[in-house]
């Protein structure tokens, strides 16, 4: 900036910009320069630590990346075929006991049916909740509605239809 000292300069281009990344080099070069270091020295210091920033950013992102898809399988695929699975496994099963423990079990179609709708009011609200963590981590809450209404239909069908095959 013409007409300012350099250590000046380069604080109002470190004040007019919101970048982290640039603060910090500034802030790098500025103490280099109030210390008589060599500048040759400092800016080599920068480039490390931009490497090492970038590096360590795309190891954050690459980590957030896995737990969205894993979220996202697991609400969409793994949770609607586990539970599927049990519920079969579950329904399958003979309860015709004297009753002297629980009392007559007579009622197992009610059962069953209160069941499978406790099964789908948790999958909605598992593909509610890990829809908007999904576009939390991506910073854009906007999106939300978008991964509700593809993973909760998919959830759904996919445990009504795995319910529906006689596994057990």
């Amino acid at each position: 900036i013409a007409g300012y000292a350099t250590d000046e300069a380069l604080r109002e281009i470190s004040g007019r910009n919101s970048s982290p990344l640039l603060k910090r080099a500034i802030s790098m070069l500025l103490e280099a320069y109030e210390s008589g270091e060599e500048i040759m020295h400092s800016l080599q210091e920068i480039a490390n630590d931009i490497l090492e920033m970038h590096a360590l950013h795309t190891e954050a992102v690459s980590s957030l990346s896995m737990q969205k898809y894993t979220l996202l399988g697991g609400a969409g695929i793994l949770v609607p075929v586990i539970l599927a699975l049990l519920l079969s496994a579950v329904s399958s099963l003979d309860f015709s006991f004297d009753g002297s423990l629980f009392g007559s079990m007579g009622n197992s179609s009610g059962l069953l049916s209160a069941t499978i709708l406790s099964i789908q009011i948790y999958l909605f609200l598992l593909s509610g909740i890990a829809s908007v963590f999904t576009a939390m981590q991506e910073g854009k809450l906007k999106k939300a509605p978008v991964y509700f209404c593809m993973l909760f239909p998919c959830s759904a069908l996919l445990f009504n239809l795995l319910r529906a095959i006689p596994i057990f």
